[in-house]
């Protein structure tokens, strides 16, 4: 058999950033949007002009978007399991094709709604 002196090394390597994906992607999302919160604040005007950026409406706004990616990860773990059962490269490609589409909905978001179903997807996709 020729197989016998390959190395597993390449293939183990593809298992091992399968599996570490996840948890950048969860990382990436969470870190975005934390680090620049004030500034979507200000953007969006979440307290009615251009320099206020703690209000009760923004400090609403800032918990409300933040908790989305989680329970939109909550959401997604439920159908996660269902939706492997179409394969799990398929699945794979379109968890990572939402991602994109919530990241740049997100990028894009022009006022609460639009940044607030931007994080959900990103969730989903975690």
């Amino acid at each position: 058999d020729q197989r016998k002196g390959m190395c597993v090394a390449p293939y183990s390597a593809q298992l091992v950033c399968a599996a570490v994906i996840g948890s950048f992607l969860f990382g990436y999302s969470i870190a975005n949007l934390n680090t620049t919160i004030e500034y979507v604040s200000l953007s969006l005007r979440w307290c009615g002009d251009d320099v206020t950026i703690n209000c009760d409406a923004s400090r609403f706004n800032q918990a409300s978007i933040n908790t989305m990616v989680f329970a939109g990860a909550a959401l997604g773990c439920f159908i996660g399991g269902q939706l492997v059962s179409f394969g799990r490269r398929r699945t794979l490609l379109y968890n990572n094709l939402a991602f994109i589409a919530g990241a740049l909905l997100s990028a894009l978001a022009v006022d609460f709604w639009s940044l607030l179903i931007g994080r959900i997807i990103t969730g989903l996709s975690v």
